[in-house]
This record gives C-alpha cells, sequence and structure tokens, in this order.
C-alpha cells in the first residue's frame, strides 16, 4: 500500500472498514501525545505555517480567540460531552464550508477517515462537524 500521496503517511483509501479503539489504548490516549505549549507559543509557532487543522471543540476556540482561523475545524459542538452553545455561535461565524459526518465514540468511521483526509487536501477552508464524537480525529489529521 503506497503512501506517499498522503502528508500523514497513510494510504488515502485506509481504511478499508470502520476503526474501533480498543479498551487498553483508551486511558492512554487520554493523555497528551508530544509537547504541550502555551496559547503564546501556539500562536508563535502557527502564524506562519502553511496550514492549521484543529480537532476538538476548546482548540478551535482557542485558536478563533488569537486570531488565527484553521484551514481545517474538526468539532462536535460538546465540551467534555456537554453541549457547548458558545462554540456553536463562534464557529458558526467562522468562514469556511461545512461538512457533516456521523462518527460514534471510540471509533473512526471510512466516512470520517475520508471527511478529515479530503478537507486537509482541500484548496478552501473547511468546517467538519462531527455528529456523536470527534476526539479520534486527531489520529486522521
Amino acid at each position: 500500500m503506497s503512501t506517499a500521496s498522503s502528508p500523514s503517511g497513510f494510504d488515502e483509501s485506509f481504511p478499508e472498514s470502520d476503526l474501533e479503539l480498543p479498551e487498553d489504548l483508551r486511558e492512554e490516549l487520554g493523555r497528551p501525545i508530544g509537547d504541550l505549549v502555551s496559547a503564546w507559543a501556539l500562536r508563535k509557532h502557527l502564524k506562519d505555517s502553511p496550514r492549521v487543522i484543529s480537532v476538538g471543540d476548546v482548540v478551535t476556540i482557542t485558536l478563533l480567540q488569537m486570531g488565527l482561523e484553521p484551514d481545517v475545524a474538526v468539532f462536535d459542538y460538546k465540551t467534555q460531552r456537554s453541549e457547548d452553545y458558545r462554540a456553536k455561535e463562534r464557529i458558526a461565524k467562522m468562514r469556511g464550508r461545512l461538512v457533516r459526518v456521523e462518527n460514534p465514540a471510540g471509533k473512526i468511521t471510512r466516512a470520517l477517515w475520508r471527511t478529515v483526509r479530503q478537507a486537509a487536501n482541500a484548496s478552501d477552508r473547511v468546517k467538519v462537524e462531527v455528529q456523536g464524537e470527534e476526539d479520534l480525529a486527531a489520529l486522521v489529521a
């Protein structure tokens, strides 16, 4: 399977079926991966980035508050599993084409995979509203 065409190292046709997060990895993926940075350091790091992808309502809102509109925003209008009306209002004002996709908790469906990959490779700004849970979309982006 060729991975040359994908910035993430995965072939764009992957997966052939939905992926499910095994129970033994849930705790591990609940912890931060990589370096944690302050909002100031993040702004400095991202200001010259050619493309910015945010996953999660809090991350997306933080970027918007810093004056950075992500090229791709993946969100579900929920913060810690509760409706976040502030996020809904702010993200609705964000520029970009809106795409909706369903994705249950603990899974990466083929639809989510394709939607996020297509958004990441699009030339326009894309807002991906996940009906269900968006947490694992970071693994796709």
